[in-house]
């Protein structure tokens, strides 16, 4: 009886010590609700809905998601002598303050708080923790990484119905060293439970000398839709640089103005540069540009963004990471757009957690100005004067267009032909250069040849009418783009050579001069329609010497050779699609 009693007080004390284990770890876990704006959510709604438009579906609903009452995890940890909220940036972005609600066994425990620094390359966030709510102890990290296989939880709030719920997830380690992040040379690979809402929750070991009986390894970040039990972790390495990156105190009260006088004066030599691409302008914008352009005002951006910058955009949209795309064709646009060159004049200084105005001027003496934030780390980028908002009219320093087809009617200002039919397409070898090739004919007008029917009525002629079939392979063009909104006006020259066969045989040389009406169609808007207005001049001479019956004033048959015009000159009226 006695061991009976004895061995029932150990699973007693045993339960009842994991019970407050599970206890204390709940209460230093907690849901993180960002506080968006209206006007942001009205405006990444507007991202999300364009982003369908160009087929971007999955990188629409990602930003669809944000426009949401979306909510993340977060957990406590120490640093220095402070505690503090941490989560994943993608959590918070968008916004500077959140609700902490921390579910514990009188009910929920909400608190408002701020974002104090985030850093977007590792995906980490610091929140402020508030003052309101009482705590002694956190987690505590452990390094280096454990093996593969080792045993690890995931903990956070999933949501379940909307609605965030506790859950404790158990899986191992299956990689513990992935490579494949863009910035983040090692990260975790595990088979816990990640869901959404688990973002920016604790991903931890055992450990039984810990208050908790856990300590954290990293930070769940995201997940495999596709493949069962492949989610990553944010090492807690990347966790200990981000902190000793950041003076949480300066942050809330200084700036450093050097720095940020440094960032601007590169950023406006690199503007000035005349050998650098939107790569170089790149690493200077913020995230958070994205919420100053109107999305319309961004996809007409995007449909006139360089090659190499809408490719990158493109496939950034393809792997859902839609903001990384906005930062590519931001930038180009910022490069298509640089203008005349910058001097930088001065700062208007504010705090670190507040948005800093640089102050430029162009080698006219014109002011140019941006607005600058301090985020991961540095001093980033969120608006720029030299880039409007709003399109207007403006000459292009791209058109995105491989290639052509058209077609293309004449009517000539001359009797000797009557109207005129071509069909052929265009190669596009820069956005201002190219090839036509073109195959037609031309209907011939010969003066006819009729009997007399009045003495006076002579030279008299027999009738005919002739077709000239045309080739002009190479016809070199030239143009010169320029955006009207989302559409195009292009000026355009192209020199005319080619021969003739028919009825009758012709060598001609001589230029057409243009515009066309260019329309973006289709889900990327890298397709086009377009309607052209041009003049045509040519100087022609016959190869093959054309004689027709002709009756003299004898009435006797005989034969005269047909002039053939010099010169020609003929409208025309050119339809085309571009891809």
């Amino acid at each position: 009886m006695k061991k009976i009693i004895i061995i029932s007080s150990i699973c007693l004390a045993l339960f009842s010590s994991n019970l407050f284990s599970q206890t204390e770890l709940r209460n230093l876990v907690c849901v993180v609700r960002p506080i968006v704006l209206e006007e942001t959510r009205t405006l990444l709604a507007e991202y999300a809905t364009q982003l369908f438009r160009e087929g971007f579906t999955a990188s629409g609903r990602h930003i669809r998601g944000l426009t949401l009452e979306g909510f993340g995890s977060g957990f406590i940890i120490k640093h220095g002598d402070e505690f503090y909220i941490l989560t994943n940036e993608h959590v918070v972005r968008h916004a500077d303050s959140v609700i902490l609600e921390f579910q514990v066994d009188t009910g929920t425990q909400k608190f408002r708080s701020v974002v104090l620094a985030r850093n977007s390359d590792w995906d980490l966030a610091l929140i402020k923790f508030p003052a309101e709510k009482e705590v002694n102890y956190s987690f505590d990290f452990l390094e280096p990484v454990p093996r593969d296989g080792t045993e690890v939880w995931s903990a956070g709030f999933p949501g379940l119905g909307g609605v965030p719920t506790w859950q404790l997830g158990h899986g191992i380690i299956s990689n513990r060293n992935v490579t494949a992040h863009q910035y983040i040379s090692s990260i975790i690979q595990h088979t816990a439970q990640v869901h959404g809402g688990n973002s920016g929750g604790p991903l931890l070991v055992r450990n039984p000398e810990s208050r908790v009986g856990y300590d954290v390894i990293a930070v769940n970040t995201w997940r495999v839709l596709h493949r069962q039990g492949t989610n990553f972790s944010v090492p807690t390495t990347y966790v200990r640089r981000f902190l000793d990156s950041v003076d949480i105190t300066q942050v809330a009260t200084t700036l450093d103005e050097d720095r940020a006088t440094e960032r601007m004066r590169a950023f406006a030599s690199i503007v000035n540069s005349r050998t650098t691409s939107y790569k170089d302008i790149l690493p200077f914008v913020s995230m958070d540009y994205v919420l100053s352009v109107p999305a319309s005002i961004f996809v007409d951006f995007l449909r006139s963004a360089s090659r190499d910058a809408s490719t990158t955009a493109r496939d950034h949209f393809r792997n859902v990471e839609p903001f990384e795309a906005f930062r590519v064709i931001i930038a180009d646009a910022i490069w298509q757009r640089r203008g005349r060159p910058l001097d930088f004049e001065n700062l208007a200084v504010g705090g670190l957690t507040e948005s800093i105005q640089g102050n430029f001027s162009d080698n006219r003496g014109r002011p140019v100005t941006s607005e600058w934030r301090y985020e991961n780390g540095d001093f980033f980028m969120v608006n720029f004067s030299g880039l409007p908002i709003t399109e207007g009219i403006g000459i292009r320093g791209t058109y995105e267009g491989n290639r052509g087809i058209f077609v293309r009617a004449t009517t000539p200002r001359h009797d000797y032909q009557s109207a005129g039919f071509e069909f052929g397409f265009t190669r596009f070898h820069t956005p201002h250069f190219g090839f036509l090739h073109t195959f037609g004919f031309n209907l011939i007008n010969v003066p006819e040849i009729r009997r007399p029917t009045d003495p006076d009525d002579f030279p008299f002629q027999r009738g005919q009418r002739g077709v000239t079939v045309e080739g002009r392979p190479y016809n070199p063009f030239a143009q010169l783009p320029i955006a009207v909104g989302n559409y195009f006006v292009i000026p355009y020259i192209v020199a005319d050579f080619g021969v003739g066969i028919g009825t009758i045989i012709h060598a001609f040389v001589g230029g057409t001069a243009g515009a066309r009406f260019v329309l973006p169609v289709g889900s990327r808007g890298n397709r086009k329609l377009y309607l052209g207005l041009e003049y045509s001049f040519r100087r022609q001479a016959s190869l093959v010497d054309v004689r027709v019956a002709y009756i003299d004033e004898q009435l006797r048959e005989t034969t005269k050779e047909l002039p053939v015009p010099r010169n020609l000159s003929t409208f025309g009226l050119r339809f085309g699609f571009e891809f």
